[in-house]
């Protein structure tokens, strides 16, 4: 059996899908999870020699995940380390009064992730934002809430989910 890595590293809250090779399968093989994160995981065959790994995330922990091979009259069995960590938390705050930002007014934002720049992006659902050497720049069209969400491009292609930041936008 192979995996992409010894651990795999799942965040509460997220759907956590992961690819299994195993080689040496015949036509007849069966796999079955015997130890799992929850009731709901699956195993679902992709290609001849190729599964995926299923599973909701919701408690914070170091788990293993196990299962057994059925293969040409013999069983053998696995196991897969996996982490659920905590959904990482971004911080970010209008410079100048903390969660309220003014309509049509550039208002100064600090953010925060805890990655590097390189590595992240952030984009608004309310107008305008601009980066603005270490900060932003957010630029609200209309009364209500205003949206700052995040996209990560991790250099092993995984996303890191992180919570909005949520903005009062008042006159």
């Amino acid at each position: 059996m192979k995996t992409n890595n010894p651990v795999w590293v799942a965040y509460q809250g997220y759907h956590f899908e992961t690819e299994l090779i195993i080689c040496g399968l015949n036509e007849n093989s069966k796999i079955e999870l015997t130890e799992k994160l929850n009731d709901t995981d699956s195993l679902v065959k992709s290609t001849d020699n190729t599964f995926i790994y299923k599973t909701d995330a919701t408690e914070i922990g170091q788990f293993t995940v196990k299962g057994t091979i059925s293969n040409a009259g013999t069983e053998t069995t696995f196991e897969q380390k996996i982490i659920v960590l905590p959904k990482a938390q971004p911080i970010g705050y209008n410079i100048k009064n903390a969660k309220t930002v003014t309509i049509h007014h550039e208002n100064e934002v600090s953010i925060h992730l805890g990655l590097p720049k390189s590595v992240w992006k952030a984009k608004t659902n309310n107008g305008k934002l601009i980066q603005k050497g270490d900060n932003y720049i957010l630029i609200p069209d209309r009364l209500g809430k205003c949206t700052i969400s995040f996209e990560t491009a991790m250099p092993d292609g995984k996303q890191v989910p992180y919570d909005d930041l949520v903005f009062d936008v008042i006159e």
